[in-house]
């Protein structure tokens, strides 16, 4: 039987969490679908994004519902209608919070995974290192500079003193993180100084980061030495030992690791959801009768998240959330819409080019198609404006025709916009002022007008 997951991550590769679960679901044979909560909340406010998780659990009917409390920004209530209807509402806990064990006591969630520090063990509870995927640290900054030896983490007196001495004895040593002067940087910049770096000191820090970043380098095969800090958790400190990946008292035991760096060898083997998530499905009693019905709702979340996306210029984000969007659903107006404009923003011409005549063959010459609606439908999309969306059609492949210097199609193309659109469609297209033919192409476009 093939099983369904509805998990909550980001999309975005520079949020968070993204990927953190969901390509080995998949990987294992589980239909997933991804929520990409902190888009969602941003878009839609807490209680409006309730709503719309109640109504995607009732139509999808998932065995699993896949969080991270706090950080699922899950009601009470809706916690309520996830279980009701047989879901196994399951959460992943990062940090120790008193909130978590509360809720946890009053039986809002069927079962808790507790990163090792996090919290304690109990019957309802199973203790895990820091577990994400591989596919999580693939966004890599390529540009990323260099360094020897490279230090992230927050700046504080003593971890200053502590860089410092580690520069005296001679090394090359770059600091990253809230305070330093590089500062912090985005999360695929901070992937690629890791994987460029000869070696990556992880201090902890009371925060998830600290373990994130120890699973992050270990599963991008970079050399490293921890902190030996109790908050790592015993599982992954042993597993450090075992693994001969060395770790840290102070400065002076750092330095001379530092020394013999060419025996310090990459953790191949850091531990993954693929030999943890059998074992928690043991611990749960996942009911069998549930099925899909549709998708509708999370459709039309998809829809109004990716135009959001694109509209603010997070284009990898949208990227991501037009892919999860492409599972279920391709010939969506608003769909393709989406995809037009980004590979026109791509500058990906012959993408650009099929989903403009698509959108055109299939709206056809309806003028009456108008520039306020629903996104899901591509109306009112608003990258150039209020434009009729037919019209932002017409535009784009004649910017198109105009960037591939292909100026007798894009005549001929002129000639077929109704005469009512062709001012509209013209203002979709970048100026241009200096080609003769871009001219000439105007001059027809405004020539009903002028």
């Amino acid at each position: 039987m093939k099983y369904t997951a509805i998990v909550q991550e980001s999309i975005d590769p520079n949020g968070p969490f993204p990927h953190l679960i969901s390509p080995v679901l998949r990987r294992l044979g589980w239909d997933v679908f991804i929520i990409p909560t902190f888009e969602a909340v941003h878009c839609f406010g807490e209680s409006a994004f309730n709503q719309w998780i109640v109504k995607i659990v009732e139509e999808i009917q998932p065995q699993i519902f896949f969080c991270m409390p706090p950080l699922d920004f899950l009601e009470k209530k809706t916690k309520l209608c996830i279980r009701g209807g047989g879901t196994r509402l399951v959460g992943y806990v990062i940090e120790n919070q008193e909130k978590i064990r509360n809720e946890l006591a009053e039986e809002s969630y069927d079962f808790l995974m507790v990163v090792e520090g996090a919290g304690k063990k109990s019957e309802c509870t199973y203790i895990v290192p820091w577990l994400t995927t591989k596919r999580s640290v693939k966004m890599v900054d390529e540009l990323a500079p260099q360094h020897e030896v490279l230090l992230l983490g927050r700046c504080s007196d003593s971890q200053e003193a502590f860089a410092q001495e580690i520069a005296k004895k001679g090394f090359n040593i770059a600091c990253y993180g809230e305070g330093w002067a590089n500062g912090p940087v985005t999360r695929p910049s901070k992937l690629g100084l890791m994987k460029k770096a000869s070696i990556v000191i992880s201090p902890f820090e009371s925060s998830p980061k600290s373990n994130a970043q120890v699973s992050e380098a270990a599963l991008m095969g970079c050399k490293q030495i921890i902190e030996s800090h109790p908050g790592f958790g015993v599982t992954l400190l042993k597993a450090c030992i075992n693994n001969k990946i060395f770790a840290y008292n102070n400065v002076e035991n750092c330095i001379e690791l530092l020394k013999h760096k060419n025996v310090i060898t990459p953790w191949l083997d850091y531990p993954q959801w693929d030999i943890y998530w059998p074992k928690i499905l043991k611990k749960i009693a996942i009911r069998k009768d549930l099925k899909k019905e549709n998708t509708d709702t999370l459709s039309l979340l998809y829809s109004v998240i990716t135009h959001n996306l694109e509209k603010s210029g997070r284009l990898l984000a949208a990227k991501n959330t037009l892919r999860e969007w492409k599972r279920f659903e391709f010939d969506d107006l608003g769909l393709r819409f989406i995809s037009m404009r980004l590979a026109y923003r791509e500058k990906n011409w012959s993408a650009c080019e099929a989903h403009s005549k698509w959108l055109i063959e299939k709206l056809g010459d309806d003028c009456r198609v108008g520039s306020i609606g629903l996104m899901g439908m591509g109306y009112g999309l608003g990258l150039f404006g209020n434009i009729n969306p037919l019209a932002e059609c017409y535009g784009l492949l004649l910017a198109v025709y105009l960037n591939k210097e292909l100026f007798d199609q894009a005549i001929e193309m002129v000639e077929t916009i109704p005469k009512s659109l062709r001012c509209s469609a013209w203002q979709c297209v970048p100026a241009n002022y200096k080609n003769e033919m871009y001219r000439e192409v105007q001059k027809i476009c405004l020539d009903e007008i002028v």
